[in-house]
Protein backbone atom coordinates (compact mmCIF):
# COMPACT_ATOMS: atom_id res chain seq x y z
CA UNK A 1 0.00 0.00 0.00
CA UNK A 2 1.43 3.37 -1.03
CA UNK A 3 2.12 6.06 1.55
CA UNK A 4 0.56 9.48 1.00
CA UNK A 5 3.02 12.22 1.91
CA UNK A 6 1.07 15.24 0.70
CA UNK A 7 -1.91 17.32 1.76
CA UNK A 8 -4.53 17.72 -0.98
CA UNK A 9 -5.60 21.01 0.62
CA UNK A 10 -2.08 22.44 0.19
CA UNK A 11 -0.56 20.93 -2.92
CA UNK A 12 2.68 22.46 -4.15
CA UNK A 13 2.69 24.44 -7.39
CA UNK A 14 5.41 23.38 -9.81
CA UNK A 15 7.85 26.00 -11.07
CA UNK A 16 8.79 26.70 -14.71
CA UNK A 17 12.47 25.81 -14.96
CA UNK A 18 14.68 28.65 -16.28
CA UNK A 19 17.51 26.17 -17.05
CA UNK A 20 17.69 25.28 -20.73
CA UNK A 21 19.34 21.95 -19.82
CA UNK A 22 16.05 20.95 -18.11
CA UNK A 23 14.21 21.07 -21.45
CA UNK A 24 14.42 18.20 -23.93
CA UNK A 25 14.88 19.34 -27.51
CA UNK A 26 14.81 18.17 -31.13
CA UNK A 27 16.36 20.19 -33.95
CA UNK A 28 16.15 19.12 -37.59
CA UNK A 29 17.54 20.81 -40.68
CA UNK A 30 19.26 20.15 -44.00
CA UNK A 31 22.86 18.95 -43.60
CA UNK A 32 25.45 21.58 -42.77
CA UNK A 33 23.12 24.21 -41.27
CA UNK A 34 24.75 24.24 -37.84
CA UNK A 35 22.73 21.87 -35.65
CA UNK A 36 25.74 20.30 -33.93
CA UNK A 37 27.73 23.53 -33.47
CA UNK A 38 24.64 25.27 -32.08
CA UNK A 39 24.21 22.62 -29.37
CA UNK A 40 27.95 22.60 -28.64
CA UNK A 41 27.97 26.37 -28.09
CA UNK A 42 24.76 26.34 -26.04
CA UNK A 43 25.82 23.71 -23.52
CA UNK A 44 29.65 23.59 -23.68
CA UNK A 45 30.96 21.11 -21.07
CA UNK A 46 27.43 20.19 -19.93
CA UNK A 47 26.71 18.13 -23.06
CA UNK A 48 27.88 14.65 -24.02
CA UNK A 49 27.50 13.59 -27.65
CA UNK A 50 26.45 10.13 -28.77
CA UNK A 51 28.35 10.31 -32.05
CA UNK A 52 26.40 8.17 -34.51
CA UNK A 53 28.08 10.02 -37.39
CA UNK A 54 31.04 12.38 -37.86
CA UNK A 55 29.20 15.68 -37.44
CA UNK A 56 31.47 16.67 -34.55
CA UNK A 57 34.71 16.02 -36.46
CA UNK A 58 35.59 19.74 -36.57
CA UNK A 59 34.60 20.40 -32.94
CA UNK A 60 36.20 19.33 -29.69
CA UNK A 61 33.37 17.48 -27.96
CA UNK A 62 32.92 15.13 -25.03
CA UNK A 63 31.20 11.86 -25.94
CA UNK A 64 31.44 8.35 -27.39
CA UNK A 65 31.62 6.99 -30.92
CA UNK A 66 28.74 4.57 -31.49
CA UNK A 67 30.46 3.02 -34.53
CA UNK A 68 27.29 1.51 -35.95
CA UNK A 69 26.52 -0.63 -32.89
CA UNK A 70 23.58 0.37 -30.68
CA UNK A 71 24.95 -1.89 -27.96
CA UNK A 72 27.52 0.86 -27.36
CA UNK A 73 24.66 3.20 -26.43
CA UNK A 74 23.28 0.62 -23.99
CA UNK A 75 26.74 0.14 -22.47
CA UNK A 76 27.19 3.91 -22.11
CA UNK A 77 23.83 4.16 -20.33
CA UNK A 78 24.85 1.39 -17.91
CA UNK A 79 28.15 3.16 -17.22
CA UNK A 80 26.25 6.38 -16.44
CA UNK A 81 24.03 4.50 -13.98
CA UNK A 82 27.04 2.94 -12.23
CA UNK A 83 28.89 6.27 -12.02
CA UNK A 84 25.81 8.01 -10.61
CA UNK A 85 25.29 5.28 -8.03
CA UNK A 86 28.92 5.51 -6.95
CA UNK A 87 29.37 9.30 -6.95
CA UNK A 88 25.83 10.64 -6.52
CA UNK A 89 26.17 12.92 -9.55
CA UNK A 90 27.40 13.07 -13.15
CA UNK A 91 29.71 15.79 -14.54
CA UNK A 92 27.29 16.59 -17.38
CA UNK A 93 23.56 17.18 -17.75
CA UNK A 94 22.64 16.79 -21.43
CA UNK A 95 22.90 13.90 -23.90
CA UNK A 96 22.92 14.81 -27.60
CA UNK A 97 21.98 12.08 -30.11
CA UNK A 98 23.85 13.10 -33.29
CA UNK A 99 22.12 12.12 -35.52
CA UNK A 100 18.89 10.15 -35.20
CA UNK A 101 19.04 9.33 -38.92
CA UNK A 102 22.02 7.04 -38.34
CA UNK A 103 20.74 5.98 -34.92
CA UNK A 104 17.56 4.62 -36.54
CA UNK A 105 19.68 2.41 -38.82
CA UNK A 106 21.80 1.21 -35.91
CA UNK A 107 18.76 0.36 -33.76
CA UNK A 108 17.11 -1.45 -36.67
CA UNK A 109 20.24 -3.58 -37.16
CA UNK A 110 20.37 -4.23 -33.41
CA UNK A 111 16.78 -5.56 -33.47
CA UNK A 112 17.48 -7.70 -36.55
CA UNK A 113 20.51 -9.26 -34.86
CA UNK A 114 18.52 -10.14 -31.74
CA UNK A 115 15.08 -10.92 -33.21
CA UNK A 116 15.67 -11.69 -36.89
CA UNK A 117 14.71 -9.85 -40.08
CA UNK A 118 11.18 -11.30 -40.11
CA UNK A 119 10.02 -8.89 -37.37
CA UNK A 120 10.14 -6.16 -40.02
CA UNK A 121 7.73 -8.03 -42.33
CA UNK A 122 3.95 -7.97 -42.64
CA UNK A 123 3.82 -11.61 -41.53
CA UNK A 124 5.10 -10.46 -38.13
CA UNK A 125 2.95 -7.29 -38.19
CA UNK A 126 6.11 -5.18 -38.61
CA UNK A 127 6.61 -5.57 -34.87
CA UNK A 128 10.29 -4.70 -35.27
CA UNK A 129 9.47 -1.01 -35.58
CA UNK A 130 7.76 -1.00 -32.19
CA UNK A 131 10.76 -2.87 -30.74
CA UNK A 132 13.14 -0.28 -32.18
CA UNK A 133 11.13 2.60 -30.76
CA UNK A 134 10.95 0.89 -27.37
CA UNK A 135 14.72 0.34 -27.36
CA UNK A 136 15.40 4.07 -27.83
CA UNK A 137 12.59 5.18 -25.48
CA UNK A 138 13.88 2.96 -22.68
CA UNK A 139 17.38 4.45 -22.98
CA UNK A 140 15.86 7.95 -22.86
CA UNK A 141 13.93 7.05 -19.69
CA UNK A 142 17.00 5.52 -18.04
CA UNK A 143 19.02 8.67 -18.75
CA UNK A 144 16.22 10.94 -17.54
CA UNK A 145 16.08 8.94 -14.30
CA UNK A 146 19.66 10.15 -13.71
CA UNK A 147 18.61 13.78 -14.23
CA UNK A 148 19.92 13.87 -17.81
CA UNK A 149 17.96 15.53 -20.61
CA UNK A 150 18.05 14.43 -24.23
CA UNK A 151 18.60 16.39 -27.44
CA UNK A 152 17.92 14.77 -30.80
CA UNK A 153 19.54 16.10 -33.97
CA UNK A 154 17.90 14.99 -37.23
CA UNK A 155 18.27 15.75 -40.92
CA UNK A 156 15.45 17.29 -42.96
CA UNK A 157 13.23 15.92 -45.74
CA UNK A 158 10.21 17.09 -47.72
CA UNK A 159 7.11 14.90 -47.50
CA UNK A 160 3.81 15.14 -49.36
CA UNK A 161 1.00 15.31 -46.80
CA UNK A 162 -2.59 14.41 -47.58
CA UNK A 163 -5.46 15.62 -45.41
CA UNK A 164 -9.20 15.44 -45.73
CA UNK A 165 -11.03 18.27 -47.53
CA UNK A 166 -7.84 20.00 -48.73
CA UNK A 167 -5.33 19.43 -51.50
CA UNK A 168 -2.13 17.59 -50.63
CA UNK A 169 0.88 19.76 -49.85
CA UNK A 170 4.60 19.44 -49.12
CA UNK A 171 5.68 19.64 -45.49
CA UNK A 172 9.20 19.75 -44.10
CA UNK A 173 9.74 16.83 -41.74
CA UNK A 174 12.48 14.85 -40.06
CA UNK A 175 14.16 12.45 -42.47
CA UNK A 176 13.49 9.39 -40.31
CA UNK A 177 10.63 6.89 -40.39
CA UNK A 178 7.38 7.55 -38.55
CA UNK A 179 8.58 5.32 -35.70
CA UNK A 180 11.54 7.58 -34.94
CA UNK A 181 9.65 10.78 -35.74
CA UNK A 182 7.40 9.89 -32.81
CA UNK A 183 10.44 9.46 -30.56
CA UNK A 184 11.95 12.79 -31.64
CA UNK A 185 8.64 14.65 -31.45
CA UNK A 186 6.63 13.06 -28.64
CA UNK A 187 9.46 12.75 -26.10
CA UNK A 188 10.65 16.39 -26.19
CA UNK A 189 9.49 19.78 -24.93
CA UNK A 190 10.75 21.77 -27.92
CA UNK A 191 11.01 20.70 -31.56
CA UNK A 192 12.43 23.19 -34.06
CA UNK A 193 13.65 23.34 -37.65
CA UNK A 194 16.57 25.41 -38.99
CA UNK A 195 15.73 27.01 -42.33
CA UNK A 196 17.91 29.27 -44.47
CA UNK A 197 15.82 32.06 -45.99
CA UNK A 198 16.40 34.99 -48.31
CA UNK A 199 15.70 38.36 -46.71
CA UNK A 200 16.37 40.89 -49.46
CA UNK A 201 19.84 40.10 -50.79
CA UNK A 202 20.93 38.38 -47.62
CA UNK A 203 20.61 34.73 -46.55
CA UNK A 204 19.65 34.23 -42.90
CA UNK A 205 19.30 31.12 -40.76
CA UNK A 206 16.26 30.89 -38.53
CA UNK A 207 15.23 28.29 -35.98
CA UNK A 208 11.44 27.91 -36.14
CA UNK A 209 9.27 26.53 -33.33
CA UNK A 210 6.04 27.52 -35.06
CA UNK A 211 5.57 27.26 -38.81
CA UNK A 212 2.68 26.13 -40.98
CA UNK A 213 4.94 24.10 -43.30
CA UNK A 214 6.97 22.14 -40.72
CA UNK A 215 6.19 19.64 -37.98
CA UNK A 216 7.47 21.72 -35.05
CA UNK A 217 6.23 22.48 -31.54
CA UNK A 218 6.93 24.24 -28.26
CA UNK A 219 5.46 23.73 -24.79
CA UNK A 220 6.30 27.37 -24.01
CA UNK A 221 3.39 29.54 -25.12
CA UNK A 222 5.60 32.65 -25.06
CA UNK A 223 8.42 31.19 -27.13
CA UNK A 224 8.84 33.29 -30.30
CA UNK A 225 7.83 31.75 -33.61
CA UNK A 226 11.47 31.79 -34.71
CA UNK A 227 14.96 32.70 -33.50
CA UNK A 228 17.51 34.44 -35.72
CA UNK A 229 20.70 32.34 -35.53
CA UNK A 230 22.93 35.16 -36.75
CA UNK A 231 26.28 34.83 -38.50
CA UNK A 232 27.96 32.28 -36.23
CA UNK A 233 27.26 29.36 -33.91
CA UNK A 234 28.20 31.54 -30.94
CA UNK A 235 25.70 34.24 -31.94
CA UNK A 236 23.03 31.61 -32.60
CA UNK A 237 23.52 30.05 -29.17
CA UNK A 238 23.38 33.48 -27.51
CA UNK A 239 20.16 34.39 -29.34
CA UNK A 240 18.56 31.05 -28.50
CA UNK A 241 19.33 31.30 -24.79
CA UNK A 242 18.14 34.93 -24.66
CA UNK A 243 14.83 34.04 -26.36
CA UNK A 244 14.37 31.03 -24.08
CA UNK A 245 14.97 33.03 -20.89
CA UNK A 246 12.50 35.73 -21.96
CA UNK A 247 9.90 33.09 -22.85
CA UNK A 248 10.23 31.51 -19.40
CA UNK A 249 9.90 34.91 -17.70
CA UNK A 250 6.85 35.82 -19.80
CA UNK A 251 5.33 32.40 -19.16
CA UNK A 252 5.68 32.91 -15.42
CA UNK A 253 3.90 36.27 -15.73
CA UNK A 254 1.09 34.68 -17.74
CA UNK A 255 0.68 31.98 -15.14
CA UNK A 256 0.99 34.27 -12.11
CA UNK A 257 -2.75 34.31 -11.48
CA UNK A 258 -2.64 30.54 -10.97
CA UNK A 259 -0.84 31.05 -7.65
CA UNK A 260 -3.36 32.89 -5.50
CA UNK A 261 -2.38 34.96 -2.46
CA UNK A 262 -5.65 34.06 -0.74
CA UNK A 263 -6.87 30.54 0.09
CA UNK A 264 -9.03 29.01 -2.63
CA UNK A 265 -12.75 29.60 -2.19
CA UNK A 266 -15.01 26.56 -1.81
CA UNK A 267 -16.35 25.23 -5.09
CA UNK A 268 -20.07 25.95 -5.46
CA UNK A 269 -21.98 23.13 -7.17
CA UNK A 270 -23.47 24.27 -10.48
CA UNK A 271 -26.42 21.83 -10.29
CA UNK A 272 -29.64 23.61 -9.25
CA UNK A 273 -32.36 21.52 -7.55
CA UNK A 274 -35.34 20.96 -9.83
CA UNK A 275 -37.74 22.01 -7.04
CA UNK A 276 -36.22 24.80 -4.94
CA UNK A 277 -37.52 25.23 -1.44
CA UNK A 278 -40.37 27.75 -1.14
CA UNK A 279 -38.98 28.85 2.23
CA UNK A 280 -35.70 30.07 0.79
CA UNK A 281 -36.40 33.19 -1.28
CA UNK A 282 -32.81 34.53 -1.29
CA UNK A 283 -31.03 34.80 -4.65
CA UNK A 284 -28.35 32.14 -5.25
CA UNK A 285 -24.68 32.86 -4.65
CA UNK A 286 -24.04 32.29 -8.35
CA UNK A 287 -26.60 34.95 -9.28
CA UNK A 288 -25.05 37.42 -6.83
CA UNK A 289 -21.60 36.82 -8.34
CA UNK A 290 -22.89 37.42 -11.85
CA UNK A 291 -24.61 40.63 -10.85
CA UNK A 292 -21.58 42.02 -9.05
CA UNK A 293 -18.86 41.01 -11.51
CA UNK A 294 -16.78 43.98 -12.66
CA UNK A 295 -14.84 43.72 -15.88
CA UNK A 296 -11.16 44.35 -15.26
CA UNK A 297 -8.59 45.29 -17.86
CA UNK A 298 -5.71 42.81 -17.95
CA UNK A 299 -2.33 43.89 -19.37
CA UNK A 300 -1.88 40.42 -20.88
CA UNK A 301 -5.03 40.73 -22.98
CA UNK A 302 -3.53 42.17 -26.23
CA UNK A 303 -0.69 39.63 -26.32
CA UNK A 304 -3.05 36.69 -25.75
CA UNK A 305 -5.52 37.97 -28.35
CA UNK A 306 -2.69 38.20 -30.89
CA UNK A 307 -1.49 34.65 -30.16
CA UNK A 308 -5.02 33.32 -30.61
CA UNK A 309 -5.37 35.24 -33.88
CA UNK A 310 -1.97 33.97 -35.08
CA UNK A 311 -2.99 30.38 -34.36
CA UNK A 312 -6.23 30.59 -36.35
CA UNK A 313 -4.44 32.38 -39.20
CA UNK A 314 -1.81 29.63 -39.39
CA UNK A 315 -4.57 27.00 -39.49
CA UNK A 316 -6.21 28.88 -42.36
CA UNK A 317 -2.94 29.24 -44.28
CA UNK A 318 -2.18 25.53 -43.80
CA UNK A 319 -5.59 24.55 -45.18
CA UNK A 320 -6.78 22.93 -41.94
CA UNK A 321 -9.41 25.69 -41.88
CA UNK A 322 -10.84 26.17 -45.35
CA UNK A 323 -12.38 29.66 -45.18
CA UNK A 324 -12.61 32.79 -43.07
CA UNK A 325 -16.22 31.90 -42.36
CA UNK A 326 -15.15 28.56 -40.89
CA UNK A 327 -12.43 30.36 -38.92
CA UNK A 328 -15.01 32.65 -37.31
CA UNK A 329 -17.30 29.68 -36.62
CA UNK A 330 -14.51 27.85 -34.80
CA UNK A 331 -13.66 30.96 -32.78
CA UNK A 332 -17.35 31.36 -31.92
CA UNK A 333 -17.47 27.75 -30.76
CA UNK A 334 -14.34 28.11 -28.63
CA UNK A 335 -14.74 31.62 -27.18
CA UNK A 336 -18.32 32.71 -27.89
CA UNK A 337 -17.21 35.58 -30.18
CA UNK A 338 -16.21 35.81 -33.84
CA UNK A 339 -13.22 38.18 -33.56
CA UNK A 340 -10.06 37.72 -31.49
CA UNK A 341 -10.22 41.35 -30.37
CA UNK A 342 -13.58 40.61 -28.72
CA UNK A 343 -12.19 37.84 -26.49
CA UNK A 344 -11.92 39.16 -22.94
CA UNK A 345 -11.52 35.95 -20.92
CA UNK A 346 -7.80 35.74 -20.11
CA UNK A 347 -8.02 32.35 -18.40
CA UNK A 348 -9.89 30.80 -21.32
CA UNK A 349 -7.23 32.05 -23.77
CA UNK A 350 -4.40 30.78 -21.56
CA UNK A 351 -6.01 27.35 -21.31
CA UNK A 352 -6.61 27.27 -25.07
CA UNK A 353 -3.02 28.28 -25.95
CA UNK A 354 -1.61 25.79 -23.47
CA UNK A 355 -3.76 23.03 -24.93
CA UNK A 356 -2.78 23.63 -28.56
CA UNK A 357 0.92 24.01 -27.71
CA UNK A 358 0.98 20.47 -26.27
CA UNK A 359 -1.07 18.80 -28.98
CA UNK A 360 0.83 16.24 -31.04
CA UNK A 361 0.68 16.10 -34.82
CA UNK A 362 -2.18 13.99 -36.11
CA UNK A 363 0.00 12.36 -38.71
Amino acid sequence: MSKVDYDVMNLEVSEISPRIEDWSLTIFSPAGKGKTTLIHNMFKEKVVFLRFEKGTKAIRTKGIDVNGDFQNVLDFTTQCERAYKKNGFLPFGVICWDTMDVCSDDVTNYIIQSEGEEVFTKEKNNSGYAMARKAVSEVVKRLEALGLYNIFLVHYAEKNVKRKLVESYDEGQMSVSGTFQKVCYDLVDLCGVIIEEKIGDESVRRLYFRHQDYGVKTRLTCMPDFIDLGKSAEEGAKNFLKAFQKAVEDEAKLDSNFIADEPAKPVIPSVVPSKPSTEDKKPSVVEDDEDNDEEETDSRLPMLQKKVADYYTSELNAGRITSKGELRDKMQEEFGVRKSSDIKDVNKMMNFLGRISMDSEEE
